[in-house]
Parts: structure tokens; sequence; C-alpha cells
């Protein structure tokens, strides 16, 4: 079920994210073998601009901000958003600051 998750916080199917999450919620916290969270895969594949539906979900049903991708990238919810030249969601610029915070304390910001 975690990969028809990742499939559907790709493609934004906002009634197939919450039809997952509602059937299992553990699927918030799960990753992959190489790290990818399904909250990542939201804001880093989602649709573009502020209306990722899916991200927004994820969020609200408490899949955590703040969680560091298991890989070597590290990334961040919010990371993943930069580096996709996504907008994080409105609702959420503290995490990008707590995301910042991470970032110059560990080096990952040159």
């Amino acid at each position: 079920m975690l990969d028809d998750l990742l499939d559907a916080c790709r493609r934004n199917d906002f009634e197939r994210v919450r039809a997952l999450v509602t059937a299992d919620p553990t699927l918030l916290i799960r990753s992959t073998p190489d790290g990818v969270i399904p909250i990542l895969m939201a804001w880093y594949r989602g649709s573009r601009g502020c209306d990722n539906r899916s991200a927004a979900l994820l969020t609200s049903r408490g899949a955590n901000h703040r969680l560091i991708s298991r890989n070597t990238v590290a990334n961040t919810p919010f990371h993943a958003a930069i580096a996709a030249k996504r907008p994080p969601l409105r609702n959420s610029f503290a995490a990008g600051a707590d995301c910042l915070r991470h970032a110059l304390a560990s080096g990952g910001i040159a």
C-alpha cells in the first residue's frame, strides 16, 4: 500500500491519498527502503503552487513535516518543495523555518 500512496502523492490524486490514509494511517510514517516518505513525495512531486490538496491532507492527518528522509539526501518536505521549485503550503511556513535551521546546523547550505 505504501507504493500506492507514493504514486497517488506523485499525481496529487487527492481522493486516492485520502482513501489510502483512511484505510491505514500508519502509511503516514512509513518509508521506502531508500528512505522516501509520503509527505516528502507529496511536496516534491505534487501539483505546482499552493493547491496541493494531497500534501495538505497528509499534514492535516498528522504527517510530520519535520521528518527527514531516511537516505543519504536527508531531505525534509520543505527541502523537497524548494528543490522542485514548488512553494510550500501556505500554512506550513513554520516548517520551513525549522528546516532552514536544520540545514544550517548540518552544513547543508553553502
